[in-house]
């Protein structure tokens, strides 16, 4: 349980920096675009999903499936929704997303865990 604790720590001074509570201009360096917006929540799914999986997963594989499909799914909507991103999503989260993205998710993000049951 306590290997949860370092992502978990650095996911709330992810958020508390963000929020302007704490002060870590190397940080937000860190978590800028190129067009200078903050991914922040991409970054705190992560450190939320790791945390959670190594607390109540840390024996079962369905934390490590999870993790294989957040990682190789978001890699691969990243580079496919940069490559053809004509068609936006109508998300109120981010305008930036695409339906090519979202299906290269999903499709990459089962492929991998089948891969991995094989």
């Amino acid at each position: 349980f306590l290997l949860a604790a370092i992502p978990f720590a650095m996911t709330i001074k992810i958020l508390l920096v963000v929020f302007g509570w704490l002060d870590d201009r190397d940080l937000i360096q860190s978590l800028q675009r190129n067009n200078g917006e903050l991914e922040i929540f991409g970054i705190s799914i992560y450190g939320v999903l790791f945390s959670v999986a190594t607390v109540f997963y840390h024996t079962d594989f369905i934390g490590i499936y999870a993790l294989l499909c957040l990682c190789v799914g978001d890699g691969f909507a990243a580079l496919m929704g940069a490559k053809w991103n004509k068609h936006k999503l109508l998300s109120p989260f981010n305008t930036h997303k695409t339906w090519i993205g979202l299906f290269s998710f999903i499709i990459s993000a089962w492929l991998s865990v089948c891969f991995f049951l094989a």
